[in-house]
């Protein structure tokens, strides 16, 4: 009896080896295409015409650094003498932009010194774009993801109204269904919080409107949620990751999912949980 539990505890973890070795692969491969330049590979081809070509919601610029004295500039907005002939500017003025989302001929960005007004704007004539929204909201939205069909995630940071001091972490989901008419449906403010990684590589987040996962490192935990439209957000799991107050894995720390099991991958190990039994852990297998 001893034996045969010897022999299906070994298999397991096999199982879970060959699991976590192919979810390795798979990250390797997925940063390795995410680092080609698909904008350099899509002006060279015949189709600069059709801005859809590209899939633009996989696009995302870090223009924090930016001022506020704005142009949103599309390649297909460039002359041949590389001249603009479209432009926006003067909007919220001493404000920096946080992120950015290109969806079709829209696009949604966000800019923050004290309040996060969430911008909509529709660029499908080139020598004419136009502001089509603005939603003011406190805190802002460092990184936002299409979730659905009309659905636009925001996760940042949430922030007092009168001095803009950052209070806490902040997910955000926006109902973009009337570009003019842009919403927040429902937020979660994590209390306290005060770091996301994302904020330096957008990879670190999940965010998956089909399964309905969100999921993030945030101050040492992984937390994963989901998005209901009568109840919001739900937060389905909250995982410290290291005892140490110092922990140096934040940057590495990816979330994927096969089937019904949920992973988490680190630096020093892998950690199986079972979502259909409340992401309860089922394994976890150790590098060191």
């Amino acid at each position: 009896m001893e034996k045969g539990n010897a022999v299906k505890n070994l298999i397991k973890k096999n199982q879970l080896m060959i699991t976590a070795l192919a979810i390795m692969i798979a990250i390797a491969g997925y940063l390795q295409f995410a680092g080609t330049n698909l904008e350099k590979e899509y002006l060279a081809s015949d189709n600069t015409e059709d801005l859809s070509a590209v899939d633009s919601t996989d696009i995302v610029t870090d223009m924090e650094s930016l001022d506020s004295d704005v142009e949103i500039v599309m390649e297909d907005y460039l002359d041949e003498d590389m001249q603009v002939t479209g432009a926006i500017r003067d909007l919220a003025d001493g404000e920096t932009i946080r992120s950015a989302r290109f969806m079709g001929t829209i696009a949604y960005f966000v800019t923050f010194r004290q309040t996060d007004p969430l911008f909509c704007a529709d660029l499908s004539d080139p020598d004419n774009p136009q502001i089509l929204s603005e939603l003011k909201l406190t805190g802002f939205s460092s990184y936002l993801h299409p979730y659905g069909d009309h659905l636009l995630l925001g996760v940042g940071y949430e922030a007092e109204e009168e001095t803009g001091s950052q209070t806490g972490v902040k997910l955000s989901m926006f109902d973009i269904s009337e570009p003019s008419q842009v919403e927040e449906l429902d937020k979660y403010v994590i209390k306290g919080a005060s770091y996301l990684p994302s904020d330096y590589d957008y990879k670190a987040i999940l965010a998956d409107g089909e399964k309905n996962l969100i999921g993030f490192v945030c101050d040492g935990e992984y937390l994963v949620f989901s998005y209901d439209e009568e109840k919001g957000f739900q937060n389905l799991l909250t995982y410290t990751m290291s005892d140490w107050e110092y922990w140096d894995g934040d940057a590495s720390c990816r979330g994927v999912y096969a089937g019904d099991e949920f992973y988490i991958v680190d630096q020093d190990e892998v950690l199986c949980f079972d979502m259909n039994q409340d992401f309860t852990l089922t394994d976890r297998l150790a590098w060191n």
